[in-house]
């Protein structure tokens, strides 16, 4: 697997969402965090930075891909017009 191929499923299974708050919460337990544990560390990056099967990702873009379902490639696809399921 590589970074981009990361999906709104997998991260649904990691992480449950907490719009309120705009928290991503744990589903499973990693060596360092419980399950329930807020997921995150926000001392290495304005918006905080999280490990997802062995990648590095900002959080706000997890945080995205959970509540849109989306990729930024899709994203960007969107804001320039096309459909990124239709083409």
């Amino acid at each position: 697997m590589s970074k981009s191929d990361l999906t709104a499923q997998r991260v649904r299974e990691l992480f449950q969402y907490d719009h309120d708050a705009g928290v991503l919460i744990r589903r499973t337990k990693t060596l360092k965090s419980p399950i329930g544990a807020e997921a995150g560390n926000g001392k290495n990056c304005q918006r905080g930075i999280i490990w997802v099967d062995g990648y590095l990702f900002k959080t706000h873009r997890i945080a995205w891909l959970h509540s849109m379902g989306l990729g930024l490639k899709a994203k960007l696809t969107i804001l320039m017009g096309a459909n990124p399921i239709t083409g």
